[in-house]
């Protein structure tokens, strides 16, 4: 294509431009032609499809999400159960301790009174020989 000279040049050649885009648009085939209604029909199939792919990706997105958020749950049920078990062992060890503790004590004063009484029994016959 050359390059239009002047005015009228470059306006016929618009003209002839917009009598091309005119033609072109005639020249499509009407609505209900049946390669027209093949080709709408294969569009909407294919937005369908997609539509579909993108709930079936959506519910499974959600899907693991509540599977990850349950297995949070599920972890930070363990972790609970963990701590209640630790606590449960030091309340019984520490139980165990303070039993055995006032065992002890008591075995001790019992010692002590059974010393006592040894004592106070040698005291007594030392007294009887004078």
């Amino acid at each position: 294509m050359k390059k239009p000279e002047t005015f009228s040049d470059r306006r016929q050649e618009a003209d002839a431009a917009k009598a091309r885009l005119v033609d072109k648009f005639k020249a499509r085939p009407a609505q209900d032609n049946p390669e027209a209604v093949e080709r709408a029909a294969a569009r909407q199939a294919q937005s369908a499809a997609q539509a579909e792919r993108r709930a079936t990706a959506e519910l499974h997105k959600k899907s693991k999400a509540h599977k990850s958020k349950t297995e949070t749950e599920a972890i930070e049920a363990v972790r609970i159960a963990e701590q209640q078990s630790a606590e449960q062992i030091r309340v019984t060890e520490d139980l165990q301790l303070k039993r055995t503790a006032e065992a002890v004590e008591a075995q001790e004063t019992l010692d002590e009174a059974s010393r006592k009484e040894r004592r106070d029994a040698r005291y007594a016959n030392r007294k009887a020989r004078r």
